[in-house]
Formats: C-alpha cells, sequence, structure tokens
C-alpha cells in the first residue's frame, strides 16, 4: 500500500511523470529491518515468533526488490520509446532464475545441515561467483540471442 500511495501521491501533489513515481513507489515498499533487529537483541528474544518475524522482515525486502525491477523494466521500456514485453518479461525472468538458484542453494544447505557439514556455506560463497561469470553469464547471453531473434 505504501508503494501506491507514494506513487499517486507524488504524480498527483508533486506533478512528477508516471515514470519517476513508480520507481519511488517501489522504493517506498522497502521497509528496514534494523529497528526490528534492535528490538529483538536488546530484549535477548528467542523463539518461533522471533524466527518468523525475521523471514518476514527479509520477504519484505525480497518483494521490494521485485517490485523495482519490475518498475524499473516499465521505466526503460517507456524511455526507449518502445513498450514491449520482452523489456518487462526479461526481468522478471532474470529474478524467477535467481530465486530458483536461491531455493535450490537453500535446499543444498539444509540438506548439508542435517549432516553436518558446515563447509558447505563457505563451498557456495566461493563458487558463487565462478557460476555467476560462467552459467549465468551463458544464460543470460542464450536470453539476449533469443530476444534478438525474436
Amino acid at each position: 500500500m505504501a508503494g501506491i500511495f507514494v506513487t499517486l501521491f507524488t504524480y498527483c501533489i508533486f506533478r512528477t511523470s508516471w515514470d519517476f513515481s513508480l520507481l519511488l513507489g517501489a522504493v517506498a515498499t522497502a521497509t528496514a529491518p534494523a529497528s526490528t533487529i534492535m528490538t529483538i537483541k536488546q530484549y535477548h528474544a528467542r523463539g518461533e515468533f522471533v524466527r518468523l518475524l525475521l523471514q518476514i522482515v527479509a520477504l519484505d525486502d525480497a518483494v521490494c526488490l521485485l517490485a523495482f525491477s519490475f518498475a524499473s523494466a516499465i521505466v526503460s521500456s517507456n524511455v526507449n520509446g518502445a513498450f514491449s514485453i520482452q523489456a518487462i518479461g526479461l526481468p522478471i525472468l532474470y529474478n524467477i532464475l535467481a530465486i530458483a538458484a536461491g531455493c535450490l542453494c537453500a535446499w543444498a544447505l539444509f540438506k548439508s545441515h542435517a549432516r553436518r557439514s558446515p563447509l558447505l556455506l563457505l563451498n557456495f560463497t566461493g563458487v558463487y561467483p565462478v557460476l555467476k561469470s560462467t552459467i549465468f553469464r551463458r544464460l543470460i547471453d542464450w536470453l539476449n540471442d533469443l530476444r534478438q531473434r525474436l
């Protein structure tokens, strides 16, 4: 709701363009997790509720990143003068691929934790740049080639 209100308010009151208002609205969806985390630390809170609360705070920031990615795709397609589904679809596809990769890493970490392998986290942090530079780069190049053919 904050994103919608900020978008409408900046467009109607300040008379900014829709593109700028949309970007400001997407940024307004973010919340600062610092106050929540500091309150938890101050009271030494533990338990299921705290764990759920921290997951919700992280999910809220992830939703903000997705909203900003979607808004920036719309704005960039408007600025280029050619509003196309591809200009909006590719960033969404990239986000879906990133979420899938994150889910895969989370699953692997969950399975490795059951087998007491704490070094897997170090392996992921060491392997991720290599994966990003090779596999993800090739995937992005392939998607760009596909986009140019269409």
